[in-house]
């Protein structure tokens, strides 16, 4: 698979599986009754493109699937991710705030991290500060059973490494 063609330091190889993974991505695509059963491949799609250097070429078709599934936030979101692999940060931004707004529960901090990740990448210390509270503060008011004690040590540590500002 790719994951040990890239743990063996093998590129080429691993532009072989992912080569070969973008085919049968494009044929389940293609073979999708509707959008929301596309909406389905959709990370597969954009992290394979990514890995490729290809998020350009996948790009429409993530902003077909926010067009036909307006209220998905996966599609806006795997947008964001995929603008942000790009360093197309504003638009990564702007795709988010499209994103959370539907979404709910745990997902949200995801969401959110990226929104983090944005910031830190472009050295706005005190948005990122405010979003890592910000992610804090959501899994700890998750109920229980939604809670991940995980998430939270995992959201508290990246906030106490961004030391005092």
């Amino acid at each position: 698979s790719r994951a040990i063609a890239e743990a063996l330091k093998d590129s080429e190889g691993a532009k072989a599986y992912a080569r070969t993974q973008q085919k049968l991505l494009a044929k389940a695509v293609s073979e999708s009754r509707s959008a929301s059963e596309e909406m389905t491949y959709v990370w597969h799609q954009v992290e394979v493109h990514a890995f490729l250097g290809e998020g350009e070429a996948i790009l429409p078709w993530v902003e077909s699937l926010e067009t036909r599934l307006p209220k998905e936030y996966d599609p806006p979101y795997r947008k964001a991710w995929l603008l942000a692999k790009l360093e197309r940060n504003t638009e990564a931004h702007a795709a988010l705030q499209v994103a959370l707004p539907l979404v709910q529960g745990a997902r949200r901090g995801r969401l959110l991290s990226l929104e983090a990740d944005l910031y830190k990448a472009e050295k706005n210390a005190k948005k990122e500060r405010e979003t890592r509270e910000a992610i804090v503060a959501h899994y700890e008011s998750l109920p229980e059973g939604l809670r991940s004690q995980k998430k939270i040590d995992s959201a508290k540590k990246a906030l106490s490494e961004l030391g005092k500002i």
